[in-house]
């Protein structure tokens, strides 16, 4: 019994991680999923256009700053 929760938990779990990748797929190209993710503890916007090495280059900060705005270009928001 413990087993089949187990593994029901885990197919939950992958069905609402799949779904908020794809909602996050329509809002931010392919490329910047994990970005999205990161930047707005799961929920998804639109932050990333086309400067994807500026993005990296905020991780590191945001952990510090916790504010996109403070951290990150304003041409990557």
């Amino acid at each position: 019994m413990k087993f089949l929760f187990f593994i029901s938990a885990i197919f939950v779990a992958f069905f609402v991680s799949t779904t908020e990748s794809r909602s996050c797929n329509k809002i931010c190209p392919q490329y910047c999923t994990t970005m999205c993710f990161y930047f707005n503890n799961g929920k998804c916007k639109q932050i990333c256009n086309s400067c994807l090495a500026d993005v990296y280059a905020c991780q590191n900060h945001l952990k510090i700053v916790k504010s996109v705005n403070s951290a990150c270009p304003t041409s990557c928001l």
